[in-house]
């Protein structure tokens, strides 16, 4: 209320509309009514700094009825902290100014609020009778403001941070609107597709990046799921052809999504280039392929790690015996044994082949170094051809060759090259079985290719190599031949021959219907290793006595074989059938031996263990021991002569082996 001290005479407002003395006539329960209906704080404070007078709305604000209010101080009310920060206003406002704030004011126990105040005084006749305080609270309508402003900012930092992740997603990102028209296109699409965002924007993704058979597609998709379809893309990962600025096409995977932003549908496509990821896919299965066919060609290895052994003793009494014969026959120098001296040198000639085979394939198993020497081109042609004669006369072939005679010497293990110009030869032949005999052709020819390469081709004329094959005729175990004529290691032996002779093995490219061309390319070289050779002339010169050896061998007929050999080059041998036996010997021996040649697997006391025991009890032995044995793949066997360190002679041997073998164990008694 109104307190009485308050001069009512009606007076002429001096702002304002309406009449001062209709508003009197009314009453002052209306001035009342109208001030308790302001949605403000409205309160009068006298002369004595107590409230004369406050409206409904400062009363609820506290929570106190009029009665607890009226005739108190500020101070008492609100807080002398509050009531405190007027006083120094009230001498300005009594002069006559009006304040005016709008802030966050603390009421203490009455809680914070924001409020719009304005305090002036009141002197209806010039006489100060106090101060009007009106303050409307904005508290709500802050705090919406500021809600407003976070929401506002936290939108503007979220587009802020899209914009940054679709500008810097390694994905293709890529919005379209429901028509079909693009209205984002990031860097990353840009690079991908080689489109500039700009010339891009507004056009049909149907024509921008979709293939031309692919676009009735998209079209139909997009008016299905317009019409509530749903779409069959969406929400998927699937696999798609894109298409590039240039026209290329490559592999894409598309994952499609749906946004309704404001009523309007939007669409997103996240699009990752799937180039990269094909290439490491099939770079993978080829070295899973790869892993495969070593697995497989270990496998043969250790196939023939077993066929090895049992075939290099009897093949080493071959080669042996047909070489003593032959020295036999030569020593009697008789007529009728000229023929006998022929065939025993075939023997010898085919037995030594047979023998180099079986090296060159144990040489692919196992990985090892070829030897290489200065090897003529036309002799090496000519040795293939003359030995598959009477096969390639019968089976009706015509072979016809191009040589150059002033073609340098290639650099190989000829042995190996040997064995796979044989196995391209037969191939050939094999090949043309079902072609008319005037189409039965060999082409070989050779060419120097570069400084020091040189290439040599066989070409026939079957039905060549079908597309579907070309790439797996390499594969250990894969053929096309019938099963009982054909195994399929041929020509991954013979390329593996190849590049352990730092060469290559191809297939060359043909026109279906022109026979199959295979290429080699091999390094020449002019230097040729010298070798020791074994003078037994001059060990005897060298010693008082023939060098005696130690043969340890459980086949007896190698072992005899081995040391009549060893008398061919003065050395006297004595057997034994396996390590037990050795022991024995050595321990019971009265003249010393000069050197051992031991087998490796034996029944009575194996190599390794013997070797082990010298080394224990008698290391001037030990220092002599070489291994003669025709298991160089098992894996016990492998370690071993790695860690021993001791020479090998591998069988089947020639007689230059082991001479070559007796001259370096005997250089090593000597030393």
């Amino acid at each position: 209320m109104i307190p009485e001290a308050i001069d009512r005479t009606p007076r002429p407002a001096k702002a304002g509309i309406g009449d001062v003395n209709a508003i009197a006539a009314v009453g002052f329960d209306m001035l009342q009514a109208l001030i308790d209906a302001v949605p403000a704080r409205v309160v009068f404070i006298d002369n004595e700094h107590r409230y004369r007078y406050v409206n409904r709305l400062f009363l609820d604000f506290l929570g106190l009825p009029e009665s607890e209010v009226l005739g108190r101080t500020p101070g008492e009310v609100l807080g002398e902290e509050i009531s405190a920060g007027y006083h120094d206003l009230l001498p300005r406002i009594h002069a006559g100014e009006t304040f005016r704030w709008t802030g966050w004011a603390d009421y203490h126990r009455f809680g914070k609020r924001y409020v719009e105040e304005t305090v002036l005084r009141y002197a209806p006749a010039g006489e100060v009778l106090g101060i009007i305080s009106i303050g409307l609270d904005l508290t709500e309508l802050r705090q919406r403001e500021q809600e407003l402003a976070a929401s506002a900012k936290a939108q503007a930092e979220s587009s802020r941070f899209h914009a940054a992740v679709v500008a810097t997603a390694i994905d293709c990102i890529i919005v379209v609107d429901d028509k079909g028209d693009i209205i984002e296109f990031n860097p990353a699409a840009e690079q991908t597709f080689g489109f500039k965002r700009a010339e891009v924007l507004g056009l049909a993704v149907a024509d921008v990046i979709i293939p031309p058979e692919l676009r009735g597609q998209h079209v139909r998709g997009m008016a299905d799921h317009a019409l509530g379809g749903g779409g069959k893309l969406m929400g998927r990962r699937v696999e798609q052809v894109g298409l590039k600025a240039d026209g290329t096409r490559f592999p894409v995977e598309l994952a499609l999504s749906e946004v309704n932003i404001d009523g309007r549908r939007l669409y997103t496509a996240h699009i990752r280039d799937l180039t990269a990821a094909r290439q490491a896919q099939t770079e993978i299965e080829r070295q899973r392929d790869t892993l495969y066919q070593k697995e497989k060609l270990a496998a043969l290895g250790s196939m023939l790690s077993g066929v090895a052994h049992e075939l290099n003793n009897p093949l080493s009494i071959v080669v042996g015996q047909s070489m003593m014969l032959r020295e036999q026959l030569e020593a009697e120098a008789a007529p009728a044994s000229s023929s006998l001296r022929e065939r025993g040198m075939k023997i010898s000639q085919a037995a030594e082949r047979c023998s180099r085979i079986v090296k060159s394939f144990l040489a692919m198993a196992r990985q090892r170094k070829a030897e290489p020497r200065a090897v003529t081109v036309e002799t090496l042609v000519q040795d293939v051809l003359s030995l598959l004669a009477y096969g390639l006369r019968s089976s009706g072939i015509q072979v016809s060759t191009d040589i150059p005679a002033d073609l340098p010497p290639i650099w190989v293990d000829g042995d190996q090259i040997h064995q796979i110009l044989v196995n391209l030869v037969i191939n050939a032949q094999q090949a043309m079985d079902m072609v008319p005999s005037s189409a039965r052709r060999i082409f070989i020819s050779a060419c120097k290719t570069g400084a020091n390469r040189m290439e040599l081709s066989v070409q026939d004329g079957g039905p060549g190599v079908a597309a579907d094959i070309r790439t797996r005729i390499f594969d250990p175990f894969f053929t096309t031949k019938p099963q009982e004529v054909g195994t399929g290691i041929g020509l991954a032996v013979s390329r593996g021959l190849a590049e352990s002779n730092g060469g290559t093995l191809d297939l060359a490219e043909q026109e279906a219907g022109h026979g199959a061309r295979f290429v080699l390319s091999l390094p020449t070289g002019e230097k040729i290793a010298a070798k020791k050779e074994f003078s037994a002339e001059t060990e005897q010169a060298s010693s008082r006595r023939r060098p005696l050896a130690l043969v340890v061998e459980d086949e007896s007929e190698l072992a005899e074989l081995l040391a009549e050999l060893l008398s061919c080059l003065n050395v006297d041998a004595v057997t034994a059938e396996g390590g037990e036996q050795a022991r024995t010997m050595v321990t019971q021996s009265v003249q010393p031996f000069d050197m051992v040649l031991c087998d490796m697997r034996m029944p009575g006391g194996d190599g390794p263990t013997f070797y082990a025991w010298l080394q224990k009890d008698y290391p001037h032995i030990a220092e002599r021991v070489a291994f003669v044995t025709g298991d160089t793949l098992g894996p016990s066997a492998v370690h071993f002569l790695q860690n021993c360190g001791r020479p090998l002679l591998e069988k089947p041997f020639t007689l230059p082996d082991l001479q070559a073998l007796v001259a370096q164990l005997l250089d090593m008694k000597s030393a």
